[in-house]
């Protein structure tokens, strides 16, 4: 990561860490999250401890998010070629109503040209094959940039930006 994303994340997370020290009861020894806290067996300063011990997670699940989540979207209004709306739908819009880790789809590796597709039933997450899989072989999902809808340049700096690495699509050059 850039450094300066990283510090944002970190200030971002102790400002959460803040928030729930000074504006919630999390802290607090009461109820459940007294196992929880009194559990992780931390130095003398415990308080101070258990704070940044929890400032880290926050930060820890921020940085996963990022590289990590998956946008949820709901599909709009579709448009279609003919008056009676019965004809093939032309156009269709997307609007992302959140974004959640789903550990399993994080695991698969990238590909600009991916052996499946995501979509989403409320908010659970369908994974689809769209071309054949033989056992063995790695499932490739595409992290955004696909290489029908954006140039390989681009496909590429949105990866090294979002991502960190470099993709080897290269066989797909427009």
């Amino acid at each position: 990561m850039e450094a300066e994303d990283l510090f944002q994340y970190t200030v971002t997370s102790v400002l959460l860490g803040l928030y729930l020290q000074q504006r919630t009861k999390f802290f607090e020894a009461k109820g459940q999250n007294e196992n929880l806290l009194q559990n992780l067996k931390l130095n003398d300063d415990e308080a101070n401890d258990q704070f940044q011990y929890i400032c880290g997670l926050l930060l820890r699940h921020i940085t996963q998010l990022v590289c990590n989540g998956h946008a949820i979207y709901e599909v709009g209004t579709c448009d279609t070629d003919l008056d009676d709306n019965k004809g093939p739908v032309v156009n269709s819009s997307q609007f992302r109503i959140a974004t959640a880790i789903y550990p399993s789809a994080s695991m698969m590796n990238h590909s600009c040209d991916p052996t499946v597709i995501n979509s989403f039933f409320n908010q659970r997450l369908i994974v689809r094959a769209i071309k054949a899989v033989k056992a063995g072989e790695q499932v490739f999902n595409c992290y955004g940039p696909h290489f029908r809808h954006h140039p390989l340049g681009e496909r590429q700096e949105s990866l090294r930006s979002q991502y960190h690495f470099n993709c080897d699509c290269n066989r797909y050059t427009y």
